[in-house]
C-alpha cells in the first residue's frame, strides 16, 4: 500500500471521504485482518458487517438489516472500525496524518 493509499484511507475514517470512493484502499486492511491470527477484537457484528459490506459488496441496506442496526450507525460503525484497523495495522507513522482531521 502506498502512502498516498495510507492517506486516502485515513481520510475516509476520519474525514469526509465516502466509502464509494474509498473501498479500493479499505479492502486491504479488512483482508488484512481476516487473514491473519494477530489482529485486534472486534464485536461479531463488525465482522459480519466487514464481510457484507467489503468482500461481499452488499449494499448498506442489506448490511445494516445483518447487523441488525440502522443504516446511519452501520455507515458510522464502519468508519469506525476502519479508525481501529488503520491504527493497528500501521502504526505510528500514521498519527500525524490522523492529526489533520478534527476528532468528534
Amino acid at each position: 500500500m502506498t502512502e498516498e493509499d495510507r492517506k486516502r484511507a485515513v481520510a475516509y475514517a476520519w474525514g469526509t471521504m465516502t466509502y464509494v470512493v474509498s473501498r479500493d484502499v479499505v479492502l486491504p486492511y479488512v483482508k488484512a485482518y481476516f487473514s491473519t491470527k494477530r489482529r485486534p477484537a472486534l464485536e461479531r457484528s463488525d465482522e459480519i458487517l466487514l464481510i457484507s459490506r467489503v468482500l461481499q459488496c452488499r449494499s448498506w441496506d442489506e448490511t445494516h438489516r445483518l447487523i441488525r442496526k440502522g443504516p446511519v450507525y452501520t455507515m458510522i460503525r464502519l468508519k469506525d472500525v476502519m479508525k481501529l484497523l488503520i491504527r493497528y495495522f500501521t502504526g505510528e507513522e500514521i498519527e500525524k496524518e490522523i492529526g489533520r482531521y478534527p476528532t468528534r
